[in-house]
């Protein structure tokens, strides 16, 4: 047997793979700029809290939340950039 090989990929897919982390990035930087602006820690509030049930729900909801802006920056920037 043969490996089949991977169609092309045509152009439109690269825009695609470009605004898809594009768009995830944006949304991580509104929540930042909020949990800055509004009362309250969304940290805190929709984190993972360990040995808590209650905090369970972090699991689906902390995936967007940053401790504080140099862990945003951190996250902004690819690795392979910084050196």
């Amino acid at each position: 047997m043969h490996p089949t090989s991977a169609p092309p990929r045509s152009r439109g897919d690269w825009g695609m793979r470009v605004l898809q982390p594009l768009i995830l990035l944006a949304a991580m930087w509104v929540v930042r700029v909020l949990d800055a602006v509004l009362p309250g820690s969304w940290v805190t509030a929709f984190g993972i809290q360990s040995w808590v049930v209650e905090g369970l729900d972090g699991i689906l909801l902390s995936h967007g939340l940053h401790t504080g802006w140099p862990h945003l920056l951190a996250n902004t920037i690819p690795s392979s950039c910084s050196g």
